[in-house]
């Protein structure tokens, strides 16, 4: 099982276009991240940072504007490791989505290699 850290490294998107790439993130990976379990896991390790923030009104008021950068960074940073643990559990549902819906993503590469020679210099 491998670390992917953006979702364009996923061996199975790896070979797709931008514009077919944009096609399997709307169709597939935006329904995954609405999943209860994604979004179940996120709110609880997000909790954690949340819960700190009430440590930080016990600090002098100077530290305040410091420890709410922290803890935003420190968000951001538990949102892509949860992240970069999901993205392999998904790589089965995604080649699946990507065989069922070939045609889709065939036609959006096809759209944007006629657009391009299209156009004028």
């Amino acid at each position: 099982m491998g670390l992917y850290f953006r979702d364009s490294t996923i061996p199975e998107l790896a070979a797709l276009s931008e514009p077919q790439l944009r096609v399997v993130k709307d169709g597939c990976m935006f329904w995954l991240r609405r999943r209860l379990s994604y979004q179940g896991t996120l709110f609880g390790v997000l909790l954690l940072p949340m819960l700190a923030w009430n440590l930080v009104f016990k600090l002098p008021p100077g530290y305040w504007i410091g420890a709410g950068l922290l803890l935003i960074v420190s968000m951001l940073v538990i949102i892509q490791i949860h992240d970069i643990i999901w993205r392999p559990l998904w790589r089965l549902e995604i080649k699946r989505w990507i065989q069922l819906h070939g045609s889709e993503i065939e036609k959006q590469l096809n759209k944007t290699a006629h657009g391009s020679a299209n156009r004028r210099p």
